[in-house]
């Protein structure tokens, strides 16, 4: 049947450079290319392979190219028409979207920690409104931490080609449409317009690039990785390309093409695709210098120079026309949307996946449920007539997507019956952890418990932090000044009892434009004058407080710096009547001995660094007798 979307029919899709009903040819092998982009991507953020960054990057060139191509098609055609682009972006994007994070929300409601429930909202609705990269930089969130990683983290890259979207599109066709007084627009000088618009986003690509070097050198890597006036230089690449392969299209459209012409082509697809895959290889981390002074855009070079040997017969074409690809591919949107939920819940319910087991479960998963999305219930979609009852349809399902994202935002309350306790949590990720233990029966007290932990925050106050698998991390942006954020929140929680958890102290700290840590005497004197400050702070709230020392096994610090954190502390515990040492390394590491495992056997941590569900329950009891004697003090 006729516009019918079908899994069925996808799988009889044309091949690649066959002309379309629209009279427009459909480059199938393109489609077959993102399929093999969104896959790496999934693979990526497994952990199965870490070296496979440019996922993303391939993706923004192919929307360049798309979103180029379909308007200049139609500059051409004589019929362009910008609300009705916009809204085949709204038809196209949208649904999957919103189901996405309607299912999602759900599921951190039912499923997530406290801290996960409050990081879903803001993420969420800066998802639903394509400005989740810039949510991500304002906050300090770094691009990817893999013990952080949420079930949103990769919404930025949606934003950024939104927002190209919202952008580009006027720009091309002020250039395609303005013309000198006099000089009418004919049919003959649209080709040249089309070439200057190709001087033009060459001239862009270039900008943006010089302009990428310079934020990363100010800014940093997270800035430069996540921003839209930076990444863009790969959508800029895409939209030459677009601009290129829509010239070439005014030819006539031959199915054969002379054997010299194909074994060129052969040769420049295989050696851009072998290029892209080498410094995809050399890419071990984002945060790599080179990527920002010219790899970045040697990488959206190579992907146009591939993108466009697709559009003609060739050995990549061929096999990227493979029918499975090419479905796979058209489902690209969908399957990148649900993969990172997906991992995300795996993750949840069986804490302690290794990446390989996260990679055999979550790839087809992602395949399945992109598939399903795609077409049941976006393409249907997409192909209907969103008249008023569509649009009003539209509006209502945006509607109940933000009310499930506020209630999954919306902890459940873990005040037991007649109160308790009143415990505030402060420090970094490890107090939300501690604030979800206390909360169950098994810690054995009641507690009303206020959480005001900051991931990846202490009270060191650096410039920027890092791990041994992270050169460098973005400070959080509610992180400082932590001074007063104690302040204000033991002024508003009236807590019987504090408890401190300052263990992300312990990692690489860039502190007046040099990098140091507490193995290093001047970085342990900066630190012994924070501690004054946090004494002072203590002692005008005049509340017993438990403050947490440092695992020396933790992935995220160096030995040397942890052991001289936990002196710190032990020392300045000594000197504190009002706090109390809370021994996370006796518990963790019984006699010197670190364990990863509970006494039942399962898994103690969900990434070396955070407690897993049965962690949680494992420690809970000692937290609950730790507190219970805080506040008999």
């Amino acid at each position: 049947m006729r516009g019918r979307s079908t899994l069925a029919s996808a799988l009889l899709a044309p091949r690649g450079g066959d002309a379309g009903r629209s009279g427009f040819r459909h480059y199938a092998a393109i489609d077959g290319l993102r399929a093999v982009a969104v896959l790496s991507i999934v693979v990526y953020h497994t952990g199965f392979y870490t070296n496979g960054l440019f996922g993303v990057d391939v993706f923004f060139v192919l929307s360049g190219v798309f979103v180029t191509l379909m308007l200049t098609r139609e500059y051409f055609r004589g019929e362009v028409r910008v609300g009705r682009f916009y809204a085949r972006r709204v038809k196209r994007l949208l649904p999957g979207l919103v189901v996405t994070l309607a299912i999602t929300a759900v599921l951190v409601w039912m499923l997530g920690s406290p801290a996960e429930r409050a990081d879903f909202l803001p993420h969420a609705l800066a998802s639903l409104a394509n400005i989740a990269n810039w949510e991500q930089i304002l906050n300090g969130d770094a691009y990817w931490e893999a013990v952080e990683a949420g079930p949103l983290s990769h919404m930025w890259s949606l934003s950024v080609t939104e927002q190209f979207y919202l952008i580009w599109p006027p720009i091309l066709l002020l250039i395609l449409f303005v013309h000198r007084r006099g000089r009418p627009l004919t049919v003959a000088t649209r080709p040249t317009r089309v070439a200057i618009a190709a001087w033009v986003s060459t001239g862009l690509f270039l900008q943006l690039s010089i302009w990428t070097a310079y934020v990363f050198s100010t800014s940093g890597a997270d800035r430069a990785y996540l921003g839209t006036d930076t990444h863009a230089l790969s959508l800029a690449a895409g939209v030459t390309t677009g601009l290129i392969i829509a010239v070439r299209e005014r030819r006539p459209f031959a199915r054969t093409e002379r054997g010299r012409r194909v074994l060129v082509r052969s040769i420049v697809g295989v050696v851009a695709a072998f290029l892209i895959v080498q410094l995809s290889i050399a890419a071990e981390t984002y945060h790599a210098s080179w990527l920002y002074y010219g790899g970045l855009a040697a990488v959206a070079v190579l992907a146009g120079v591939l993108v466009w040997s697709l559009t003609g017969p060739s050995v990549l074409t061929a096999f990227l026309s493979w029918t499975v690809l090419v479905t796979l591919g058209r489902a690209s949107y969908s399957i990148f949307l649900v993969h990172l939920p997906l991992i995300w819940l795996v993750s949840t319910l069986s804490p302690g996946t290794p990446p390989l087991g996260l990679l055999t479960s979550v790839l087809p998963l992602s395949v399945l449920c992109g598939l399903a999305l795609h077409f049941a219930v976006a393409e249907p979609l997409r192909r209907s007539r969103w008249r008023k009852p569509g649009s009003l349809l539209a509006a209502t399902a945006v509607t109940l997507c933000a009310t499930l994202i506020a209630v999954a935002g919306t902890p459940p309350a873990q005040t037991t019956a007649g109160g308790g306790v009143r415990v505030l949590t402060l420090g970094d990720s490890l107090g939300a952890d501690f604030a979800s233990a206390l909360a169950l029966e098994e810690a054995g007290v009641r507690t009303s418990i206020v959480d005001r932990s900051v991931g990846g925050c202490g009270i060191f106050s650096p410039e920027q932090t890092r791990t041994p698998e992270e050169p460098e991390l973005a400070v959080p942006r509610d992180c400082l000044p932590w001074e007063q954020r104690y302040r204000d929140a033991l002024a508003e929680a009236h807590p019987d009892v504090v408890l401190i958890t300052l263990g992300w102290d312990a990692v690489g700290q860039k502190l007046d434009g040099k990098w140091t840590d507490l193995a290093h005497p001047a970085a342990r004197s900066h630190y012994r004058d924070q501690l004054e400050t946090l004494r002072t702070i203590i002692a005008a709230a005049g509340v017993p407080v438990l403050l947490t020392n440092s695992r020396p096994d933790s992935p995220v610090t160096e030995p040397d710096a942890a052991a001289a954190h936990d002196a710190l502390i032990a020392e300045f515990v000594a000197a504190t009547p009002e706090v109390t040492l809370l021994d996370l390394k006796g518990k963790v590491c019984p006699n010197g001995r670190c364990t990863t495992s509970t006494s039942d056997g399962d898994p103690l941590y969900v990434d070396g660094v955070h407690f897993s569900e049965a962690g949680l329950r494992d420690i809970a009891p000692w937290l609950g007798s730790a507190v219970a004697y805080a506040d008999r003090r």
